[in-house]
């Protein structure tokens, strides 16, 4: 009988991996529709609204026109003329704001049944990314799990970490495969969670970042307060880039600490300074992704944040439990 390799093993954990990288981009992608979806509806009822406000100036022009005449008539048999023109005047306006609304109804229903079923479509997509997906995953993880047993042997850290690291091992400082941060139900969560981060930062212009899990995630509990990591914690990324720093600084932001270690939070609450650095699609798509809002705490180098950290006994976090995304 043919034995099973463990090279097997490793490529149905690669295309497990590639699954969830399909389920959160079509995830996202979804999203994004779903709000340009929004969006036009919300634009078609504003266009409607403005052709209603048309067609009742309108009427209210004819009016007034119709009162000026009938006015002009009792007081004059002759020299009306003014008052008639303008009534006509005020009778063409209306019809064509009637016309108008009437034709911009006909065109919104034609269009909103399209989005009709196109939102369709993105809930039979999405609910199989919820359920199709999903379970194929949950399948693959039960293949690996067989097909482990039947070999009689287990992965090896060395090629775990080869499988979800690849060439990224050469330039990551990892953390043992247990003590991945806290809410990440896998290392290959994780994973997606860094390779969108590094991407992110990229996209925006940002190639020096170097970003560092920090917080109750970490240490798994909170440093000021001592509560538990939860379904309700944030996420903490300390982002060293002195490009993004220099940015933060020249438009005038906000800086905490003193001038040797200077910081920048970015979080929900100032969401602005994200929008101003060009940063909130990465942000909001990390939150999204995690479930939990994603806070950033912006550095000027590496150095500055592990410093900071021992400064603040955060020792353990640094020695067993740090990891360096670069």
């Amino acid at each position: 009988m043919s034995s099973v390799n463990v090279k097997s093993i490793d490529a149905i954990n690669d295309f497990k991996l590639h699954l969830k990288k399909l389920d959160f981009s079509v995830y996202s992608i979804i999203q994004s529709i779903k709000i340009k979806i929004q969006q036009l509806r919300n634009w078609l009822n504003e266009k409607q609204s403005y052709w209603q406000r048309q067609v009742e100036n309108a009427t209210h022009e004819v009016n007034y026109a119709k009162n000026a005449l009938y006015r002009c008539l009792d007081n004059r048999r002759d020299g009306c003329s003014y008052y008639e023109s303008k009534l006509n005047e005020a009778l063409r306006h209306l019809r064509e704001s009637e016309n108008k609304l009437r034709d911009f109804i006909k065109i919104k229903s034609i269009i909103e049944k399209e989005v009709d079923i196109i939102q369709s479509q993105l809930f039979k997509l999405d609910r199989m990314l919820k359920n199709e997906l999903v379970s194929a995953i949950r399948f693959l993880d039960n293949i690996v799990e067989k097909l482990i047993r039947y070999v009689g042997v287990s992965i090896s850290p060395q090629s775990f970490d080869q499988l979800f690291l690849g060439d990224k091992q050469k330039n990551t400082t990892t953390i043992p495969l247990d003590r991945i941060p806290l809410g990440f139900e896998s290392k290959d969560d994780y994973l997606i969670f860094k390779e969108l981060l590094v991407s992110g930062f990229k996209q925006a212009g940002y190639s020096d970042v170097c970003a560092i899990m920090q917080g109750s995630s970490v240490i798994g509990t909170k440093f000021d307060t001592g509560e538990p990591f939860d379904e309700k914690s944030d996420y903490d990324v300390a982002i060293a880039s002195l490009s993004l720093f220099n940015k933060a600084k020249n438009l005038r932001l906000k800086i905490r600490g003193s001038n040797n270690q200077p910081r920048i939070l970015i979080d929900n609450n100032n969401f602005y300074i994200a929008i101003k650095l060009e940063i909130e699609k990465v942000m909001a798509q990390l939150s999204d992704l995690c479930k939990r809002p994603v806070n950033f705490m912006l550095y000027r180098s590496k150095n500055e944040i592990i410093d900071r950290s021992i400064c603040n006994s955060y020792q353990d976090e640094i020695d067993q439990y740090i990891e360096i995304i670069s």
